[in-house]
């Protein structure tokens, strides 16, 4: 890092214990929707959203989107009342994020798991309830996916799928911790029976003609970022022009290119190589988890 500071050059050197690659992992966890959406419920900062009746009802509130955007209109608010102080910025940002908390975190976020999948599947949020658990259990209720209370429980959680008839019930010292358990039961049990959702129920049948549309629909969906593609004229041995396109996305290790007299048609290529790709990759994750 170079800190200019006339007439002279700073150069000021920086060590950490982790490998170049291992940061650039660190960093693209960090920014990524799950977790900051799972830092503002570890600072229980939803709380202080102001929200209509129609969203109460609905629990807008764990949305993983809502989150993000929350925790980055915190931010925003710190750089602001601050006069975009650098130092308290920086502050703020490590005290909101806690990197140590996510070094190569592979952790399922249940609750995100089950909003999605109750999203796409029934197009609403899961039906919840939480009461306070005065030591009496709830009884073991054929169809209902109970778990074994934990000790000095406090809260218990009823979860319940529109689209699905057997509901979750779990206990924890929170409510969090309640609902994280309800929600692991029922992700539990739609693996069991092979019906979670993986990245390619998120698109038709890949195809070179549709595979722009593809790859920008599932980062959309938030997989990945954006694709980005690099275009270079050449020329082949009679002079003709030839199209060299490259298909980029930061979060794949490896990029795609194609070539074409067309360079649209190249465009389509890379972008579908690199959607097999990415398909591929993420049903290998889905299948280690």
């Amino acid at each position: 890092m170079v800190s200019v500071n006339q007439p002279h050059a700073i150069f000021k050197e920086y060590q950490s214990e982790y490998q170049e690659n291992e940061l650039t992992e660190l960093k693209k966890h960090l920014v990524e929707k799950r977790t900051l959406a799972e830092r503002i419920d570890q600072l229980d900062l939803a709380q202080y959203l102001i929200m209509g009746r129609g969203d109460q009802k609905n629990h807008i509130e764990e949305s993983p989107s809502v989150k993000e955007d929350l925790f980055e209109a915190i931010l925003g608010a710190i750089a602001i009342d601050s006069n975009y102080n650098i130092k308290e910025m920086q502050d703020a940002v490590e005290e909101m994020l806690n990197p140590d908390l996510y070094i190569f975190e592979e952790d399922i976020n249940y609750i995100d798991e089950i909003q999605q999948w109750s999203l796409r599947k029934c197009g609403e949020l899961p039906k919840r309830e939480f009461r306070e658990h005065m030591g009496s259990l709830w009884a073991n209720v054929p169809g209902v996916l109970t778990q074994a209370p934990l000790p000095h429980a406090k809260y218990e959680c009823f979860l319940q799928l529109n689209d699905f008839e057997m509901p979750a019930r779990a206990y924890g010292t929170s409510k969090r911790e309640a609902h994280e358990a309800a929600a692991k039961l029922l992700y539990d049990e739609l693996e069991k029976r092979g019906i979670l959702f993986t990245i390619r129920d998120e698109i038709d049948e890949p195809t070179i003609t549709m595979a722009i549309n593809q790859l920008e629909t599932l980062a959309r969906r938030g997989y990945f970022s954006l694709p980005e593609y690099k275009f270079e004229q050449q020329y082949d041995e009679n002079g003709n022009p030839v199209w060299y396109v490259e298909c980029h996305i930061a979060e794949m290790e490896y990029y795609y290119y194609a070539t074409s007299n067309s360079k649209k048609q190249a465009k389509k290529e890379a972008a579908y190589d690199m959607l097999l790709y990415v398909l591929d990759h993420y049903e290998a994750k889905d299948t280690n988890r």
